[in-house]
């Protein structure tokens, strides 16, 4: 589902392909790599652990170091997990945008 509400959102067709530079594959990528974004999704009503607070800044620090116009960080069910991560480390983020997709399909920006 998040695909095709950032792909609306962007209004280009992303899908779940590789980066530039990077072996790994990402769930919402722009034919020619100028839009990048990821899908991260944890267990309804849960708190961030530090290995979630470890799973988003991995993402934070791949997304920032490729070249891209719009990097983006898609969370769903557990709107705490981001909410609380950008509290403590927010700060240290420059270039990735972090937003939350409700269950209905809107998206929320996050910060």
């Amino acid at each position: 589902m998040a695909r095709e509400v950032f792909s609306e959102r962007y209004g280009d067709v992303l899908e779940e392909r590789k980066a530039a530079f990077l072996p790994k594959i990402f769930d919402c990528v722009s034919a020619d790599g100028t839009i990048i974004g990821d899908t991260i999704c944890f267990a309804p009503d849960h708190h961030q652990t530090d290995s979630e607070a470890t799973t988003i800044a991995g993402q934070v620090w791949m997304l920032e170091h490729i070249p891209a116009i719009s990097r983006f960080l898609a969370f769903g069910r557990a709107r705490s997990v981001p909410e609380e991560w950008l509290k403590h480390y927010g700060n240290l983020v420059r270039t990735v945008e972090f937003y939350f997709v409700t269950y209905a399909g809107r998206v929320e920006q996050l910060r």
